[in-house]
């Protein structure tokens, strides 16, 4: 699977979602937690939000299955998230 990377809304500041990458929590809910979307393929396309303490995903963790798109925008938003992605150069 390729990298993906998805702004929400198309003002200064929106939230960016990156597929395959992994984050940090700048901001928001489990702030400071390490974050990776991992995408599955299908119609339409499902997501799995995987959270961390550490930046392997072995301890203090857990995932969240978004059905599509639609519902990993509004994940985002609900928890208020700002992500430091990891090769990033906006962030």
């Amino acid at each position: 699977m390729n990298n993906h990377h998805y702004r929400i809304g198309e003002k200064e500041g929106a939230i960016m979602i990156m597929v395959n990458k992994v984050g940090r929590i700048a901001s928001g809910d489990e702030q400071g937690k390490f974050v990776k979307i991992e995408e599955f393929s299908g119609a339409p396309t499902s997501y799995l939000v995987l959270t961390a303490a550490e930046r392997d995903f072995q301890l203090a963790g857990g995932d969240e299955w978004v059905e599509d798109y639609a519902s990993l925008e509004q994940f985002f938003a609900e928890a208020r998230w700002v992500v430091a992605w990891e090769g990033d150069s906006q962030t």
